[in-house]
């Protein structure tokens, strides 16, 4: 799992989407990695990325949930991931991957 995986959305994948519609989410999956990742590195404050997924029409409250759910399902892996997202640690055999 990358490192921006529990802060990022699913990006929308409607079949019925048309290429000017696949444009524009692959636009916002874009800029949301590059807004989380300023933020992560402290660049930006979170109220930024609030704003960026509030621009994509995301609530602010729907998409701290999805964090949380993101960071559950990145612990509840129980692997330790470097910030290229390869493996460092498997926790439940305690070995060096």
């Amino acid at each position: 799992m990358h490192y921006l995986h529990p802060f990022l959305l699913d990006m929308d994948d409607d079949p019925d989407m048309n290429a000017a519609d696949r444009r524009v989410a692959i636009e916002h999956d874009w800029e949301q990695q590059n807004t989380i990742d300023a933020w992560l590195r402290g660049e930006i404050p979170y109220e930024a990325v609030l704003d960026m997924v509030a621009d994509q029409g995301v609530d602010a409250h729907d998409y701290d949930e999805a964090i949380a759910d993101g960071i559950d399902r990145l612990v509840g892996s129980r692997t330790l991931v470097d910030c290229a997202g390869f493996p460092l640690v498997d926790l439940d055999s305690n070995r060096q991957q």
